[in-house]
């Protein structure tokens, strides 16, 4: 596991599945990742967090103009929009979206 074990996201009570599946869970509930690990026989968990706090290993200034279409953003945030859906097993689900202006 990279990062520490209390930078992750409590899931509380699992209903019983596979252990694969369950990993996945975990894996999936932190924004994270389930790897292979490179150098043993094991499976990795990279959470959210430490993706956060890397250091960055490009970065580009939009000032410069080096950046051309796709990698061309948005001027403003007229047209963000966050669109969330969460869903629980058993089949309830949540759906939250926010066009910010």
């Amino acid at each position: 596991m990279y990062g520490a074990v209390t930078d992750g996201t409590l899931l509380g009570v699992q209903r019983s599945k596979r252990f694969l599946d369950t990993l996945t869970t975990v894996a999936r509930t932190d924004l994270g990742y389930l790897l292979e690990a490179r150098d043993a026989l094991a499976l990795v968990h990279r959470g959210r967090r430490t993706h956060h706090i890397q250091d960055p290993a490009v970065t580009l200034n939009w000032a410069d103009g080096v950046l051309a279409k796709p990698f061309q953003p948005t001027d403003n945030g007229k047209l963000t929009r966050n669109d969330v859906t969460a869903k629980r097993d058993g089949g309830a689900s949540e759906r939250s979206g926010t066009c910010l202006t």
